[in-house]
């Protein structure tokens, strides 16, 4: 599956949709202008270019970020070309008029900001690198292909200085030698390699410039902590709906699924969620069955609609479910079966209203907080 990123408001819906189909995802074509004019200097086109590649990678999850239009006319682009002021389309600008006679001085090659900020992401992002998750809008993150250093790449896109932490307390390892070093690419320079700035307490901190885009390269880490992820074998949850806010809990007749407010089911127990991955995938397509400890029935998709059923043991699809994240504490539960994501129906908000199965829409009523609340439920983790 490809898309283009020129309309950005359903990509979690193409993730979610390419997860489903179990089929790779790619944002092949997508440029911009961003500015007030042709322009190789202003910062506009670079923070533009660079915060849609964070957003892309966040909340797409793309195999691949493909440019469309990296070299452009400059004759077209300058003013009076394709518009009064000119534009900042395609990161190299040259003119299509050149000819085998001319030379640099005659017929010169120009880059604007975005061919700056793309190498932030270009340069310390590789091919075969992992995404990782994070929960700041404005960043984007990786850990290496033989998992022994990370990249985070940061867009400040405002008028002031902003001080970033970069946090590794979820790394399995982090060396006592480990260092965060910053290359900075702003109005003032461009890829500009800062001094390592050293780790302590597992974080390190750094001030970056106004208009700015800054890649962290992260050495002397490796590994996860045992408690970096958050849903984890043995323990319980509970799931949310983030368009209602109340929970998702067993419906009176012990098989359908509603959602209820907190405090209006005294035992809590049909509130109460635990999960275990049955496949091992260690990427963004992990699958799991979801399971009611006090009902001790699992979550399945039968003839269109969620149900509690029987736990048989078997592998069977339609209990297995896909979730996806942006970071911000929220999810979507993918079927594996019917590529459908658990709901509330007709964005109901009141007690009772019946959780179904739709389509992805990237829809609020779609996504779903899930709290760890293990300590509270007496649930031990392995």
């Amino acid at each position: 599956m490809n898309v283009h990123t020129y309309g950005t408001g359903g990509r979690t819906s193409v993730r979610d949709l390419a997860k489903a189909a179990d089929k790779p995802l790619w944002m092949s074509e997508v440029e911009g202008d961003w500015g007030d004019g042709q322009d190789f200097e202003d910062m506009s086109p670079g923070l533009g270019l660079a915060q849609r590649m964070v957003d892309d990678l966040r909340e797409l999850e793309p195999r691949a970020w493909v440019f469309w239009q990296p070299v452009e006319d400059y004759d077209n682009m300058k003013p009076g070309g394709e518009s009064a002021k000119g534009g900042n389309w395609g990161s190299i600008q040259l003119p299509f008029s050149c000819t085998a006679k001319d030379t640099l001085a005659t017929c010169p090659i120009r880059t604007n900001t975005k061919f700056d900020t793309a190498r932030n992401f270009t340069h310390y992002i590789k091919p075969g690198d992992r995404l990782v998750s994070v929960d700041d809008t404005s960043s984007a993150a990786a850990v290496s292909r033989k998992g022994d250093a990370a990249t985070v790449v940061h867009v400040n896109s405002t008028t002031g200085a902003r001080t970033v932490t970069v946090d590794l307390s979820k790394f399995g390892h982090v060396s006592r030698n480990a260092t965060v070093t910053p290359v900075v690419t702003s109005a003032e320079g461009k890829l500009e390699r800062h001094r390592a700035v050293a780790v302590s307490d597992r974080k390190a901190t750094f001030t970056v410039p106004a208009e700015s885009v800054t890649s962290f390269v992260v050495n002397g880490v490796s590994g996860a902590a045992g408690d970096a992820a958050l849903l984890r074998k043995g323990h319980t949850y509970r799931l949310t709906g983030v368009q209602s806010g109340k929970a998702l809990t067993t419906a009176g007749n012990g098989t359908g699924l509603v959602i209820r407010a907190a405090g209006a089911d005294t035992a809590d127990t049909g509130r109460q969620w635990q999960l275990r991955q049955i496949s091992g995938d260690t990427g963004n397509r992990k699958r799991y069955v979801f399971t009611n400890p006090a009902e001790g029935k699992r979550l399945a998709a039968r003839d269109g609609a969620p149900v509690l059923e029987a736990d048989s043991g078997r592998r069977d699809k339609a209990a297995q479910w896909i979730m996806s994240t942006t970071g911000d504490g929220t999810w979507t539960l993918v079927n594996a079966a019917t590529g459908r994501l658990l709901e509330v129906g007709g964005q109901a908000t009141h007690d009772g209203a019946a959780v179904t199965l739709w389509t992805p829409n990237s829809g609020s009523n779609q996504r779903w907080k899930v709290s760890d609340v293990t300590a509270r439920t007496g649930s031990r983790p392995e």
